[in-house]
Order: C-alpha cells, then sequence, then structure tokens
C-alpha cells in the first residue's frame, strides 16, 4: 500500500486517506437492541404459535431489556451517528 501511494504522489496523484467501515464498531449489537427492542416479547410469541422449543443456539432478549419510545429513538440515533462517521 505504501508503495502504490508513494507512486502515485511521484506522478502527480493526490492521494486521501478513508477510513473504511468494516461494520464491526458495535454495530451488530447495536442493530440487534432494536430488533429486539420489545425485550425479545414478540419473537417468543411466534415461536409459541409453532409448539416447538427455541433452539438453543437463539440468543433471546431479556424481557426487562424491553426499551420504551424514547431509547428505541436514542439507540437509533446512536446507529446513525456511527454510520455518518464512514460516509
Amino acid at each position: 500500500m505504501r508503495e502504490t501511494r508513494a507512486t502515485l504522489e511521484k506522478a502527480g496523484v493526490q492521494v486521501v486517506d478513508v477510513q473504511l467501515f468494516d461494520g464491526t464498531e458495535g454495530m451488530w449489537e447495536m442493530i440487534t437492541r432494536i430488533f429486539s427492542a420489545d425485550g425479545g416479547n414478540a419473537f417468543r410469541e411466534e415461536i409459541a404459535k409453532s409448539g416447538e422449543p427455541i433452539s438453543e443456539e437463539i440468543e433471546l432478549a431479556n424481557p426487562q431489556d424491553a426499551m420504551n419510545v424514547r431509547q428505541l429513538l436514542d439507540h437509533g440515533k446512536k446507529i446513525l451517528k456511527n454510520l455518518a462517521t464512514y460516509t
């Protein structure tokens, strides 16, 4: 990368550093928090309709972690702020 940069700069090309988004900076946790904003209750209700047990591999949100509207909006703002640093 350094060699390429040096060659380009020597040729008069302006090289600009960019910060690439790799999707690992806490985004998974932020997004799954929104999908389980109700504490996983909707998921539990749908699975209960099938009569099947919930697979052990599935991590369910704690019902006590349900968010109110203000918390959900604030959480969405955090995600947008995080994404904005990569645009």
